[in-house]
């Protein structure tokens, strides 16, 4: 019995630090990061939305049409604003079998990075674009870099919550 148990004591160890380590490589989106519309708190809901969650990705759906061109380096960027519901931060990741293909990115010349952590703004903090607080959602520009058209498993993993997986469309159809 007591072998049982020190090997389970390792195993949730070990556990503990491969969780630890992988979150320390999450680029990490605070709130002093927002972004705000100059004129009041954002809506949740934004058009040609997805929404996953706590989450909405604003103008995502356009994705599955058309791409546009590639940048200079070769690769698609499809810019979204992201809402994000006042609470529980949210970890943003693709499946590590497509890292080669899609990235989540905060600008047009950023690199791929496989997970974005999103901590969005207490509803009480003031924004600094118009007279009002923040409220219940917290904006984030960003988008994704695509080395090729597909369809693309995201995961939305709510902090002390869920994980919701959604599957989209960038220039090609999911099926």
């Amino acid at each position: 019995m007591k072998i049982v148990l020190a090997v389970a004591v390792v195993v949730v160890a070990v556990a503990a630090a491969a969780a630890a380590a992988g979150d320390e490589d999450v680029l990490v989106r605070d709130c002093s990061t927002r972004v705000e519309s100059g004129r009041a708190p954002f809506q949740f809901r934004g058009p040609d939305g997805i929404e996953v969650g706590p989450v909405s990705f604003w103008l995502l759906r356009r994705a599955a049409t058309g791409l546009g061109s590639r940048g200079p380096d070769g690769r698609y960027f499809v810019k979204t604003h992201l809402s994000v519901r006042a609470g529980s931060a949210v970890t943003i990741s693709v499946r590590e079998r497509f890292h080669d293909r899609i990235g989540l990115a905060r600008t047009t010349a950023d690199e791929l990075v496989p997970a974005v952590r999103f901590e969005p703004c207490s509803p009480g903090q003031r924004a600094w674009s118009y007279e009002e607080r923040i409220g219940a959602v917290t904006g984030f520009n960003g988008g994704f870099k695509l080395n090729r058209r597909g369809c693309y498993p995201l995961d939305v993993r709510v902090e002390g919550g869920r994980t919701h997986r959604v599957r989209v469309a960038f220039g090609y159809p999911c099926r």
